[in-house]
């Protein structure tokens, strides 16, 4: 799902942060810019597979979470750290900590 949700962030601009080891992803930090740009149509079949993959209850609980970002929004331009994705196989390592 997380590589999903980067491809995604790459197409709206935001930035990605990795951690590679032995050749492989093993973590990225999504990262807004201060702007943000329209969603594009483009990205909508993304979003419908990445909605699949982490079911209903976690994309309502994502909804929830960005009514309360929009909520309490900073007035001044930002960066934002939207999410940290660690594969599970590499959790508990200390990368979502670098």
């Amino acid at each position: 799902a997380m590589h999903i949700m980067a491809l995604i962030r790459l197409e709206l601009g935001d930035y990605l942060k990795g951690v590679e080891e032995n050749g492989k992803l093993v973590a990225v930090a999504c990262i807004n810019k201060p702007e943000r740009p329209a969603w594009p149509a483009s990205l909508d079949k993304d979003l419908a597979r990445f909605q699949e993959i982490v079911g209903a209850s976690a994309m309502e609980r994502m909804g929830q979470y960005g009514e309360l970002t929009e909520k309490f929004a900073l007035q001044e331009p930002h960066f934002y750290l939207v999410a940290i994705g660690v594969h599970p196989d590499e959790q508990g390592k200390g990368y979502g900590r670098m």
